[in-house]
């Protein structure tokens, strides 16, 4: 989505930027979505929102990333709003 200017402009900006921890969890492919919704939401200042479904295992596991700039949103207040579309949240 890219090109290769604005690419190494993000690679210089972003390759610092992850945990160890996230980068055992997520594919390379992944972070660059992640980086992909991290740039909408500093560009629109608002908060972005990623639902996937994850293939990784046999079953289906529905993941949703959440980005924030400065505002914390606390575990406990979402937690139900998912509980109420009908998911299981672990």
């Amino acid at each position: 989505t890219y090109g290769v200017s604005r690419g190494d402009e993000l690679f210089n900006l972003y390759k610092d930027s992850f945990s160890k921890t996230y980068l055992d969890l997520f594919s390379a492919d992944e972070a660059v979505i992640d980086i992909n919704y991290i740039e909408k939401t500093i560009h629109e200042k608002n908060i972005s929102f990623h639902f996937n479904i994850s293939n990784s295992t046999q079953e289906e596991i529905y993941e949703l990333k959440i980005y924030t700039l400065d505002k914390a949103i606390l575990i406990s207040d979402i937690i139900p709003k998912i509980e109420n579309l009908g998911f299981d949240v672990i």
